[in-house]
């Protein structure tokens, strides 16, 4: 069978397709098509495939975005999953992951660098920038507008009510910790315990969640609470509790950046 998977970016949409299509025999995978004409194809002969959309690729096509939903294109799919995340974990995940569009886009080097000393100083002592200040110095330092709660976030809480009774929603926090029961009794099978994403591994990062407790400040928690409490009830992320000590890896942090641009330059200089 045919089977979609929906989230907005850096909610884990890689990992947990990937596992659902490896548990597939024979089924083929695709990620993120953009446009409508992969659409109008009927798929693979066998009905066998996986496909990955993120939601906001879809903004300026909201209508088509519904006929993928609705099954009103050739290309029909028995079972769409759609993926929540703590928005806190997401906003994190994104501030990081930036770094792809900015050196694809080939900034200066000095920019990208005084960025990394951003991070790095981060490492050393989490408590000594607080998010809300790492956002303002990345917005300075790119000329980006990168918000601390993008529009998206309201508009998908309302694509997921709104399609409740045609998809099943799993949050990214259950599947890493393998509470897979009500997801495999929707799909119909169990879901493969492989977490390897192959050729799209730099979309991995920590693979973890919770990371806020050791990224934000009590000055974040202070002016972020009112903003993200209306959208993290909806879900259940309740806890506000920061880890007392907290310890930022390197690996997850500035060496993230690092392997984004050094295979952005790789790709660029590979032959063909």
């Amino acid at each position: 069978m045919n089977i979609l998977v929906i989230g907005k970016g850096k909610t884990g949409t890689t990992i947990i397709s990937k596992s659902i299509q490896l548990s597939m025999p024979d089924s083929l995978y695709y990620l993120e098509p953009k446009k409508i004409g992969f659409f109008l194809n009927s798929g693979p002969p066998d009905g066998a495939c996986v496909v990955k959309i993120i939601y906001e690729h879809w903004d300026s096509t909201p209508n088509l975005r519904e006929a993928i939903l609705h099954n009103e294109l050739a290309l029909k799919f028995k079972r769409i999953v759609a993926i929540v995340r703590d928005l806190r974990d997401e906003a994190i995940s994104r501030l990081f992951y930036i770094a792809l569009p900015l050196a694809q886009r080939g900034v200066e080097t000095q920019r990208m660098d005084a960025w990394l000393d951003v991070l790095i100083k981060k490492e050393r002592d989490p408590q000594s920038i607080s998010f809300l200040s790492m956002i303002e110095q990345l917005n300075d330092i790119f000329g980006t507008k990168v918000a601390p709660r993008p529009p998206v976030d309201l508009r998908y809480l309302r694509f997921l009510d709104k399609h409740a009774p045609r998809l099943h929603v799993i949050k990214y926090e259950d599947f890493i910790e393998d509470r897979l029961d009500e997801l495999e009794a929707y799909l119909g099978f169990e879901v493969s315990d492989n977490r390897h994403v192959g050729e799209y591994h730099w979309t991995r990062r920590s693979a973890a969640y919770n990371n806020w407790k050791r990224f934000f400040t009590r000055g974040d928690v202070e002016q972020l609470r009112d903003l993200y409490d209306p959208l993290l009830s909806r879900h259940g992320y309740t806890d506000w509790a920061l880890d007392p000590d907290p310890v930022l890896k390197p690996d997850e942090c500035s060496g993230y950046v690092r392997r984004i641009v050094a295979g952005v330059q790789a790709a660029a200089a590979a032959p063909g």
